[in-house]
């Protein structure tokens, strides 16, 4: 299970889904209990120049879950696992790629969690939305270059680290990505924010000057996290953004002063059903 959520019996079963497909009912069951992970967003690209900030950290997914009779789940049910956001390439001649938004998970017309929004140039990308019912709740958009890093959630996720700032957490939701360094004064990425209680899990920050690249989240699923941001670099290129873990956003690439990093990744969504 996921931290933090609602306790399924010693008895109860389970089927986890890390891509999409059928479920179909249980003989004899007569709860069920679903957890609904959203992706996490893609870290953005760094910009290549002296002084160039480093890249926003992808947003986490949010987080949604249920206790459903047996009697509502009397034919098969379509179950979508969102795809991790997909990381902005780095840049040699001016303005790095934003990182794409994650998918939506949803256990058909059930329970649905939005996906992360990926991570600006030079803004953090916000946690995806919890929605329950058929229709998804539309993520939000990134924020606009220079805005504050994402803050912390509950059940949405928590949003993306701006340049050098740590990615937000998140108690059930997935974890931002961290920021990337800035180039010349070369100071490190920010660390990957955490899911649940844990004081671990998010990736660490890139080393400063050398550019290295940022940490992968864990891949426990009580303490999965966001990709580090990338090191800034004052010589030649930017340290790539760690990929986040499931659910997770990916770090931002850090700024370098011939080449910006690429970002990391973000980590795919997950349904998990048990059943009693």
């Amino acid at each position: 299970m996921f931290p933090g959520v609602f306790p399924a019996p010693a008895q109860a079963q389970m089927q986890v889904f890390t891509t999409g497909g059928q479920f179909f009912p249980k003989p004899g069951a007569k709860m069920y209990y679903v957890e609904v992970l959203g992706a996490g967003g893609g870290g953005a690209g760094a910009s290549a120049g002296a002084g160039n900030a480093g890249a926003g950290g992808g947003g986490g997914g949010s987080f949604a879950s249920g206790l459903i009779d047996a009697s509502r789940v009397s034919a098969s049910v379509q179950v979508s696992v969102g795809a991790g956001g997909l990381r902005g390439n780095g840049s040699t001649t001016g303005s790095g790629l934003s990182g794409s938004n994650g998918g939506t998970s949803s256990f058909g017309q059930l329970l649905s969690a939005g996906g992360g929004v990926g991570g600006g140039v030079s803004a953090g990308g916000g946690g995806g939305f919890q929605s329950f019912g058929i229709v998804a709740a539309t993520s939000p958009a990134r924020g606009p270059d220079g805005a504050p890093a994402g803050g912390n959630a509950e059940n949405g996720g928590g949003g993306g680290g701006n340049p050098a700032i740590n990615g937000g957490s998140s108690g059930r939701g997935g974890a931002g990505g961290g920021g990337g360094g800035t180039a010349n004064t070369s100071p490190a990425g920010g660390n990957g924010g955490r899911r649940g209680s844990g004081t671990s899990g998010g990736g660490a920050s890139g080393a400063s000057a050398a550019g290295a690249a940022g940490g992968a989240g864990s891949d426990d699923p009580l303490l999965a996290g966001g990709g580090g941001g990338g090191g800034g670099s004052n010589t030649t290129t930017g340290g790539a953004g760690g990929n986040g873990s499931v659910g997770c956003g990916g770090g931002g690439g850090g700024a370098g002063v011939g080449t910006g990093g690429a970002g990391g990744f973000g980590g795919r969504g997950e349904v998990r059903i048990y059943w009693w």
